[in-house]
C-alpha cells in the first residue's frame, strides 16, 4: 500500500479530532456565561479528585489485565511488577501525537524482560480486541430512547452487530493463538482462556469504575447507572477508534457532549465532559507515578 493512504486514516482521524475540539470550544464559548454563573466551584474540585482516585484504580486494572493477557501470549511466567511497571510507565504517552508511543512505550520495556516481539504484539491486538468487544457490549445497554437522534437510526442493528463482533472475536484470537511463537502455544488452551477471562473482568471493572467517576462528578441525576455506563462506553469507543486523536482528545468531549445533553441540559454536560477529561489526565498521570515509584523499589531492590 503506497506510504500516503496509510497515512489517509490517520490524516482523516486528527481532522476529525480537530473538528471535535472545535466544536467543545465553540460549545464553551457559547455556554460560559451559563456556566461561571450556575457552577459550584469547590464542590466540582472536591469531586474531581474523588474522581480521579476512582479512575486511577481502573487505569491500575487496565495493567492487571495487561499482565494477564502477556501470560496468555507471551509466557505462561511473565512476571507481574515488571509487566503492571511497564504498563502505567506508557499512560501519558498516549496522549502525544501519534497516539502509539504508549504501545511502543510497554513494547520496548517487555523487550527488554525477554519476551518475543510476535508474542507482544498478538497480545497488543487482544487487548484492543477485548476493550473494544467489551466497549460494545456495554453499549447495548443504553435504551435507544436515550440515544441521540443520528445513533437511534443504528440501534436496530446492535444485535446484528454484536453477533458480528463475537464471531470477529473467535477468528481473530484463532488467528492470534495461531501465529504465536512455540513458547506461548505450549500454555494449554484451558489456562490460556482462563488469562483472557481476566483480562475481560479487568476491563468490566475498568468501565464500572469509569462510570462511578463519572457519576460522582455530575451528582445525582435522573439517569440509571446502566445507561450511564453505556453512554460513557460509546464515548470511550469513540475516542479509541478515531485513530490521530491522542488519548481520544475532543472526541469523547464531543461524544459526550452530544449524549448527555439532553439528558442533563447542555451545560451541565459540557462541564462534566471537561472536568471528566482534566479527571482522566489526572488519573493517568497518577498511575504513571505509581510506575515509576515501583520501577525505582524493583531497581533498587
Amino acid at each position: 500500500m503506497p506510504l500516503s493512504l496509510r497515512r489517509l486514516p490517520r490524516l482523516l482521524g486528527s481532522l476529525l479530532a480537530l473538528l471535535c475540539i472545535g466544536f467543545v470550544a465553540w460549545r464553551l464559548w457559547q455556554l460560559a456565561p451559563v456556566i461561571f454563573q450556575q457552577s459550584n466551584w469547590p464542590t466540582l474540585l472536591a469531586r474531581m479528585s474523588l474522581s480521579t482516585i476512582v479512575y486511577s484504580l481502573g487505569g491500575m486494572l487496565l495493567a492487571v489485565a495487561w499482565w494477564q493477557l502477556l501470560r496468555a501470549f507471551a509466557d505462561p511466567g511473565a512476571r507481574f511488577v515488571p509487566a503492571v511497571i511497564g504498563h502505567m510507565r506508557a499512560q501519558l504517552a498516549k496522549y502525544l501525537p501519534g497516539n502509539v508511543f504508549h504501545l511502543a512505550t510497554r513494547h520496548v520495556h517487555a523487550r527488554r524482560a525477554g519476551l518475543e516481539h510476535i508474542n507482544l504484539a498478538s497480545a497488543a491486538l487482544a487487548e484492543s480486541l477485548l476493550l473494544v468487544v467489551v466497549a460494545v457490549i456495554l453499549s447495548q445497554m443504553a435504551p435507544s430512547a436515550q440515544l441521540p437522534a443520528s445513533l437511534q437510526l443504528l440501534a436496530a442493528w446492535r444485535w446484528p452487530l454484536l453477533v458480528c463482533v463475537a464471531v470477529g472475536l473467535i477468528v481473530g484470537f484463532r488467528f492470534l493463538r495461531a501465529r504465536s511463537s512455540p513458547l506461548s502455544t505450549t500454555l494449554s488452551f484451558r489456562p490460556w482462556l482462563l488469562g483472557l477471562c481476566a483480562a475481560v473482568l479487568c476491563y468490566l471493572l475498568f468501565f464500572v469504575l469509569t462510570a462511578i467517576a463519572f457519576a460522582n462528578l455530575i451528582g445525582p441525576v435522573d439517569l440509571a447507572p446502566a445507561a450511564l455506563l453505556s453512554l460513557l462506553a460509546i464515548s470511550w469507543l469513540g475516542g479509541f477508534l478515531v485513530v490521530g486523536a491522542p488519548g481520544g482528545v475532543g472526541v469523547r468531549e464531543a461524544l459526550l457532549i452530544a449524549l448527555l445533553g439532553p439528558l442533563l441540559g447542555d451545560a451541565q454536560s459540557l462541564v462534566a465532559a471537561l472536568a471528566f477529561r482534566v479527571v482522566t489526565v489526572l488519573a493517568d498521570l497518577a498511575v504513571f507515578l505509581v510506575g515509576m515509584s515501583l520501577s525505582r523499589r524493583s531497581a533498587g531492590a
